[in-house]
Order: C-alpha cells, then structure tokens, then sequence
C-alpha cells in the first residue's frame, strides 16, 4: 500500500505542500528493498521521484517538497520488487493539492446612504469556506445584520448611524477566513459606504 500524510483532510494546502509523509506497507518483501515513489499532478509541474527502503513490512519517506506541483489532483504511486526481481502490483493513493489563497469581492447595492438609511452587502468568495462569518467582518460608521449565506457567497444588511455623517467602511482582514483545505486569505478590502449630507428640498 502507499498512503500521503495530507492531514487526513484529502487535500494539502500551502502549510502542508513543502514538508510532506509517503508512507506504505509491503507484504513478502524482505527488508532493504527499494521502494519507487513517484508523485504527479494532473495540474502540471515535474513529477517528483523518490525513493524508501522497506523494513519489517513498511516504508517511509518524509520532508518531501511538494510545492513545485501545480494544484490539482496528485498521484502516489509506489513500485517495489522481491529479490528474485518480481514486481509486486503497483499501490497508489491520490490527494488534492491546493495551495492558492481565497480571495474575495465586497459589493453593495448602493455608494451612497443617508444616516438610518440599509444597503444590501453582497460578499463572494474566490472558493468555498467552511468558516467565514460576520466575525470576519469590520465595520464602522454603522451596523451589520441578517448575515447569512454559505459556500463562496454570504450576504448582509448595511445600517448607516442614526444622524451620522461620517462614511460607513466594511473591511475583511487578511488571514481573516479560509478555504476548505486550509489556506488563508492573503489581502485585506474595504468597501466604502458614502454618507449623503444633503437635506431634501420642498418642492
């Protein structure tokens, strides 16, 4: 057998891609003998060889740099023979790797708001997250509610301030949510909300 230590998630993120664990079991082949591991992306990049020893049935082979692999499916497979030089059958395993990270779009239905005045905030995300809610979210010069969504799209109420004259600002954080393998935002937006001053004329 042939396994890849991705942290039990199937997928490897860019944590995880420089310093990666192949590790396997053989049945009937004596100790010492070479295992062949190759690793590919259906992705792209140059496929990675290495190779492992066995010992009491299982191998082993850690610190790999995975990270000149393009994103995408990876193929394990391993290779081993007996001493009389017959090949056993092939073992393979596969794993996710994506080590891209999410980035994401702020909208709002309106620029501009008088104070008390709602906007409609539509958040959407470059990948699906499992863990992105209103606490990733700044805001200032007003109020933030009905939030809700899921995935890579999310939505919520704007509230300017109750006589506010000051711009209303929300933000997300870098390193503030992630996707579904692990990888962190890397950018910081903030979507500004333009407070109208102007009073109504009578007609």
């Amino acid at each position: 057998s042939v396994a890849i230590n991705d942290g039990g998630d199937g997928q490897l993120n860019a944590a995880e891609d420089s310093s990666v664990t192949i590790s396997g079991t053989t049945s009937g082949i004596p100790d010492g003998q070479t295992v062949s591991i190759n690793i590919s992306s259906d992705g792209g990049g140059t496929p990675i060889n290495t190779t492992a020893n066995v010992n009491t049935n299982s191998y082993s082979v850690s610190g790999l740099d995975l990270s000149s692999l393009n994103d995408g499916t990876l193929t394990i497979t391993a290779d081993v023979s007996d001493l009389a030089g017959n090949s056993a059958t092939q073992a393979s395993d596969t794993s996710t790797k994506d080590s891209a990270a999410p980035n994401y779009t702020i909208s709002s239905d309106l620029a501009s708001l008088q104070a008390g005045e709602t906007a409609n905030i539509q958040f959407t995300l470059s990948e699906d997250s499992s863990n992105f809610d209103a606490t990733d979210i700044t805001v200032s010069g007003g109020s933030l509610s009905n939030f809700a969504g899921s995935g890579s799209s999310y939505i919520a109420t704007f509230t300017l301030d109750p006589n506010s004259t000051s711009n209303g600002n929300i933000t997300i954080a870098s390193s503030a949510f992630s996707d579904t393998a692990g990888n962190l935002n890397d950018d910081e937006n903030t979507i500004p909300l333009t407070v109208d001053t102007s009073k109504p004329l009578f007609q």
